[in-house]
């Protein structure tokens, strides 16, 4: 326990801090920051923050921070909620919740939900809900595309995409609705 903040080279079970905690390995339990988390290593538990958290190498677990949360590398069932944004560079997430953005640098098997913008720049296998804007590069297996404005789908074919004005997908096997515009090259 840390009254402000702490330093550590790793934690096994819990550490809590006032303002923040700053990691140099890995977690494997919970750690819980008034303000923030850094982590240079792996998480392989669940990290709660007030505004930040940041795993600086594998995430394996659960990151809900109230502003932002950031892993570079993402395995397993990694799963991301913050109040604004979620960023992934790597990697595979089952679950990101984002109240404006979630930017997801690899593969999504699950669910993307944002008030505003998804983005998977690899593959979506799974769900994306935004209130504006979802794009993906590929998709694999059942995909769903739900949005305010538009829909956007580079290759592979999909099940389902509703948008308020646009939908444009590679292939699809299944349903696009939309208010203006619906593009597919396959149908």
């Amino acid at each position: 326990f840390n009254i402000l903040a702490g330093t550590s080279l790793g934690n096994r079970r819990l550490e809590v801090a006032g303002i923040g905690n700053f990691t140099k390995e890995e977690i494997k339990g919970v750690q819980v920051g008034g303000i923030f988390n850094e982590l240079r290593g792996d998480l392989r538990g669940v990290q709660l923050a007030g505004i930040y958290n940041r795993s600086g190498d594998t995430l394996s677990g659960l990151q809900v921070g109230g502003i932002v949360n950031r892993a570079r590398h993402s395995a397993g069932a990694a799963s991301q909620i913050g109040g604004i944004a979620n960023y992934s560079r790597s990697g595979t997430v089952l679950l990101q919740v984002g109240g404006i953005n979630n930017q997801l640098d690899g593969n999504l098997q699950g669910l993307q939900v944002a008030g505003l913008f998804n983005r998977i720049s690899d593959t979506l296998s799974g769900v994306q809900v935004a209130g504006m804007v979802n794009r993906t590069r590929q998709v694999s297996g059942a995909a769903v595309q739900v949005a305010g404005l538009s829909n956007h789908i580079q290759s592979g074919t999909l099940s389902l995409q509703v948008a308020g004005i646009a939908n444009t997908a590679d292939s699809v096997d299944g349903i696009q609705v939309a208010c203006i515009v619906n593009r597919a090259r396959k149908v």
